[in-house]
């Protein structure tokens, strides 16, 4: 694909320009190869960076303008059609870790925080559920939008299917607990007081919502059915020549929105659990109550039948009574 340097974005003309190199034979299921400047720890081999056109079409570099152009989206929306128009497939691409390779199609334009291109690439198929694989640590696209706060993005990958419970070892970010909830969270280590990247072993999309604060995001999560309860394991480790230093706890969602000093969001997923808990145990009364009725029906019934099938009692004779 060739590049037009442009001071500015010009629609038209960036359609024709793409409408011209696909009609001149490029290939957008091809890749780029160029070098992305790591080797690989095996055979010593340069690595590519291996991104078809639907994913360059998503890097700024592709439209040789300024990142702030106010039509840079519209413009990666605009190729994206073209592009799939032309037979390519949002989930076509080399899935490697992003240090040989390049984010898939769908989660770059979640970086890019780029709703219509987001939604083009669900419509046509894009698998919601399509991990990407990043240095040390690994992400699904409902987990990269809610670690956004992306609150439309999560709504749009929620209602094409992506699972809210799945869990992830990847990376978080925040202080320790606060001394007085470590005994809750079964915290143990060997150091008082941190606030940096923390390791997070079971993460799910929820834990990242809430330890950012994204209240509406957890909102939308939990209504498609995200699990409040699950427990994700963090961790701190630092070795050193002069110490070790470790930290370590067991958290959920609400404890993970406490901790990161966010109270509100720790609170809406608190009611959350307490309404869900209210509402089994009233559907639970409930049930008793029909049961309890249908018995005393069937009581009530059985009695009646009693009753209609006994004979009279037979008459009491008269006495005579002696003057």
């Amino acid at each position: 694909m060739t590049t037009h340097p442009m001071s500015r974005i010009d629609l038209v003309e960036l359609e024709s320009n793409v409408r011209a190199d696909l009609a001149d034979g490029w290939d957008p299921l091809s890749v780029d190869n160029d070098p992305c400047h790591s080797k690989d720890d095996r055979t010593g081999e340069v690595l590519s960076w291996g991104r078809n056109g639907l994913q360059q079409a998503l890097f700024p570099e592709f439209y040789g303008t300024d990142e702030d152009d106010p039509l840079i989206a519209e413009a990666e929306l605009t190729v994206c059609k073209l592009l799939m128009e032309h037979g390519v497939h949002p989930d076509d691409c080399k899935r490697v870790p992003s240090w040989q390779g390049f984010p898939t199609p769908l989660t770059q334009a979640i970086k890019r925080k780029n709703l219509p291109v987001v939604q083009l690439f669900l419509d046509h198929g894009a698998d919601p559920n399509l991990t990407d694989f990043e240095t040390s640590r690994v992400s699904s696209p409902l987990l990269l939008a809610a670690r956004q706060g992306n609150q439309a993005i999560c709504s749009a990958l929620l209602k094409h299917g992506a699972d809210p419970n799945s869990l992830y070892h990847n990376e978080t970010y925040g202080p320790f607990p606060a001394l007085d909830q470590r005994e809750e969270v079964g915290f143990t280590g060997n150091i008082n007081d941190y606030t940096g990247a923390l390791k997070g072993r079971f993460l799910s999309p929820l834990h990242l919502a809430a330890v950012g604060g994204h209240s509406a995001v957890c909102q939308v999560l939990l209504e498609h059915g995200a699990d409040p309860l699950k427990t994700a394991e963090v961790s701190m480790s630092s070795y050193g020549y002069d110490h070790d230093a470790f930290g370590g706890w067991k958290e959920t969602p609400a404890q993970a929105a406490d901790r990161a000093g966010h109270p509100e969001t720790a609170g809406l997923i608190r009611s959350f659990v307490k309404e869900k808990s209210l509402a089994a145990h009233l559907t639970n009364v409930e049930a008793e109550n029909a049961r309890l009725r249908s018995e005393r029906d069937q009581l009530k019934n059985a009695l009646a039948g009693v009753l209609g099938s006994s004979e009279p009692a037979p008459a009491t004779p008269e006495r005579k009574h002696r003057l």
